[in-house]
Order: structure tokens, then C-alpha cells, then sequence
């Protein structure tokens, strides 16, 4: 943990795209309200354009600092990382860009952030500095964003209100994802960097980060096409479901070694994730495309063709598609041994505006500032953990507090209910 520093968040990478709403995002946040914060990158002129942005926003923001540094520059980015109680970084690919930016977080005792989902350089950062960082109760925390917030918080809410209700374990937590709004240009570069580099297998081990203490999956797999009569919707395959699924079991992992294990989900636990669809033949079109991806982005002319034509990393849609873009989780988790009378599943959800860059941006801005706000009410201990392990309600309070809808119900009708939804 950072002892006092010249500021409290320092947000690397602030002249990307999703960087930038960031910055913009902690010019207004009630929670940065005396906030000691600073942008950070290589390009002077651009930081400063920012700054000036950022003033016209919030006259306060006269006082963000400016830092520079060079993500090949080891120095520099020491220079940037001890000066900060918390650093928001946005340079990606991750795996490309952000070693050096963990390395002296964990050297200087600084809380990390990142939006990344390249599963094989999260991995190296467990194995390589989890055990440092938690001595030093340093939190390192990949996956903060749309990937995978949503999945990592909403499994945890739906085990948490059944346990806190009922007394019980969850065996499964099924989420169905609604969402406009493409991935990001970093996003997509971030998979095809984990493909050339060999990392396919990984992502297809749903347990990949989450250590030797792992469940088993269940003897029968539940679909992943057809349609669910808890949320009487069709489903497909969801891209981003292999991410999420290594985030989600990490976070039951870390839990379950805990001496209470209060928050366990349960010892045999599944996370299923599914993209919901209005119809079967938008199912069966989904699952089609995704299996056409998977097997051709495996040949490198292939990739070549996809990396001129995919939004290259920094760039993004218009405020004004953004503002027509949404995402929504509606999660229904299955009750271990329920008692008579009681009920057999539970529901809930989270929604919000555009996933990929507004809502992305709102989540790690808000989960930095819970670092810094909120530090007394996370677990005690650091290390390279997930955002449900370390924040737990503290994030979901957050959240909500923040604009993002958030709820659970003990059946479908009442929960679109107390959502404010038609039934």
C-alpha cells in the first residue's frame, strides 16, 4: 500500500481513446472532488490539449498535474509510478505495453488498473508477482472494465444475496448478455496479439488464472444455443465469454482460501455466459459467425487482412453512437439444496450505456477511486486478485451510486419490476 504521495491516481495512457474518457469522466465524478490526480503520457502537446479540455469541464481541474514517460522507458515510468498512490493505465496491448508499468507498481507499492483480457500475460503477473504485491498489500487488478466487471461482480452479488438470504451456496450463476456497441480497437488487437503469440489454448482453459484450487465442471454441460425459460430469451455463444469465465473462477478460487471462505460460491461452482438473442435464427447465425472467427483468425494472412480493416487501438466511435449503445446482464444463479417454500433460483442484473467505452471507463475510473476512498472497507490483504475479491460491495455501491443499474429479485417478474422494466 502506497504510503502518502503527490497524488492520489494518475491515469496512464491518457491520450488514447478510452484514456481520455477517463480523464474526462474524474473532471466530474462527485467522488474526485479534491481528488489529487494527474494525466500521464508521452506526448506533451497532446496532454496538454487535454488539460484545457478538462478545464472548460471543471475549472478545478486547473490543478491535474502532467506527467511524461515512455512505455520503453523504465525510468520514466518509475518516475510517474512513485508519485501516485493508484495508477489507471490505458496503454494497450497490455502485454505489449504495460509490463514496466506493473513491475515499478509493485516495486513502489502502487495500486494498479487495466482493462486488459489477454489471459496468458495476466497469468505471468500472478505467477511472477502475486505473493510480492500481497506482502506488500499492493493490489494489482486486471479486467476492470466491461471486460470483466459485469461477470466478475454480478457472479459474486448473486452469491452473496443468496448466501446472505438463504443461508446457501450458488451451483451455477447463468449470465445472458444484451448488448450494442462493438469491441474496442484495443480489444481487438489484444486478440489477435494473444493468438500470434500461442495463447489460444490458454483461453480456452476456463481455469487458466484460477490456481490449483479449481472446481469441476459439471458431468453434463449446459448449453451454450437454445432458448432459457428463467429469462425466456434465445442464446448464443458470447465472445467474451472465455475471459470472463477465467476472471469469475479466480475470484471463487481466491475466496475459497480465504480462513472464513465466507464469500465461496460453492465447491463444485459453474459460470455459464451466453449472448441473449431475439430469435433461434439469431442464435444459430451467431454461433456460426463465431465458429467461421475462430478457425480462420487461426492463419496469419487472416489476421493480417483483420488488423487493416478493425478500429487500430486508440480509436473509437462518436459521442453520439455511443450514447445509442447499451449493455445488460440479466444473471440467474441455481441454489444448492434450497429449503421448502424457498426458492430453487434467484435473479439479477446489470446495465448500463455504451460497454466498450463510456461504461468501461465510468468502471475503472469509479474502482480507482474506491482504491482511494474506500481502501478501509476492501479486504486487507493486496496481490494480483480480481476487482470482486478485492472491492466486493464496496465496487457494487459504487456502481449503483454511479449510474449503473444493479439488482436481485427471488423471481424474473419482480426483479424487471424493481428495475423499473416492462414486464
Amino acid at each position: 500500500m502506497a504510503a502518502r504521495r503527490q497524488f492520489d491516481v494518475v491515469v496512464w495512457g491518457a491520450t488514447g481513446f478510452t484514456g481520455h474518457l477517463v480523464a474526462k469522466y474524474l473532471a466530474n465524478a462527485p467522488g474526485a472532488h479534491n481528488l489529487k490526480w494527474a494525466i500521464a503520457g508521452r506526448n506533451e502537446s497532446r496532454l496538454n490539449a487535454i488539460k484545457e479540455e478538462l478545464v472548460g469541464i471543471n475549472p478545478e481541474c486547473s490543478k491535474v498535474g502532467i506527467l511524461l514517460g515512455d512505455s520503453s522507458n523504465q525510468e520514466s515510468l518509475d518516475a510517474i509510478i512513485k508519485q501516485t498512490r493508484v495508477v489507471i493505465c490505458m496503454t494497450g496491448p497490455y502485454a505489449l505495453y504495460a509490463p514496466g508499468v506493473v513491475d515499478a507498481c509493485v516495486r513502489f507499492g502502487t495500486d494498479y488498473l487495466d482493462l486488459t483480457a489477454e489471459s496468458p500475460w495476466v497469468k505471468q503477473n500472478i505467477d511472477r508477482y502475486h505473493e510480492d504485491a500481497k506482502a506488500k498489500k499492493t493490489f494489482i487488478l486486471h479486467s476492470v472494465g466491461f471486460d470483466s466487471i459485469p461477470a466478475d461482480l454480478g457472479a459474486y452479488m448473486m452469491a452473496k444475496y443468496v448466501q446472505e438470504t438463504y443461508g446457501k451456496d450458488v451451483s451455477t450463476v447463468s449470465s445472458y448478455v444484451s448488448l450494442r456497441g462493438g469491441a474496442s480497437g484495443g480489444t481487438a488487437a489484444s486478440g489477435i496479439d494473444i493468438v500470434e503469440k500461442g495463447g489460444r489454448s490458454a483461453m480456452a482453459n476456463p481455469f487458466f488464472l484460477a490456481g490449483p484450487n479449481r472446481p469441476k465442471l459439471p458431468s453434463v454441460m449446459p448449453k451454450l444455443i437454445g432458448y432459457s425459460k428463467d429469462i425466456k430469451k434465445w442464446f448464443a455463444p458470447f465472445f467474451m465469454t472465455p475471459a470472463n469465465q477465467q476472471v469469475v473462477y479466480r475470484t471463487n478460487a481466491l475466496v475459497a482460501n480465504q480462513t472464513d471462505a465466507t464469500d465461496k460460491y460453492s465447491t463444485n461452482f459453474y459460470y455459464k455466459e451466453v449472448m441473449a438473442v431475439p430469435t433461434m435464427l439469431h442464435a444459430a447465425i451467431i454461433t456460426f459467425v463465431l465458429a467461421m472467427a475462430a478457425f480462420f483468425v487461426q492463419f496469419s494472412p487472416v489476421r493480417w487482412v483483420a488488423k487493416k480493416f478493425l478500429p487500430p487501438p486508440g480509436t473509437g466511435p462518436s459521442a453520439e453512437k455511443r450514447a445509442k449503445s447499451f449493455f445488460r446482464y440479466e444473471l440467474v444463479a441455481d441454489v444448492v439444496d434450497p429449503e421448502p417454500g424457498k426458492p430453487a433460483k434467484v435473479f439479477g442484473q446489470i446495465s448500463g450505456g455504451d460497454p466498450g467505452y463510456d461504461e468501461s471507463a465510468k468502471l475503472i475510473a469509479e474502482a480507482a477511486l474506491g482504491l482511494v476512498h474506500d481502501r478501509t472497507k476492501m479486504r486487507t490483504q493486496g496481490g494480483v486478485v480480481t476487482p470482486a475479491f478485492a472491492f466486493g460491495k464496496v465496487l457494487i455501491e459504487r456502481l449503483k451510486a454511479a449510474g449503473i443499474k444493479i439488482g436481485t429479485a427471488d423471481s424474473h417478474a419482480a426483479l424487471r419490476e424493481a428495475m423499473g422494466q416492462r414486464k
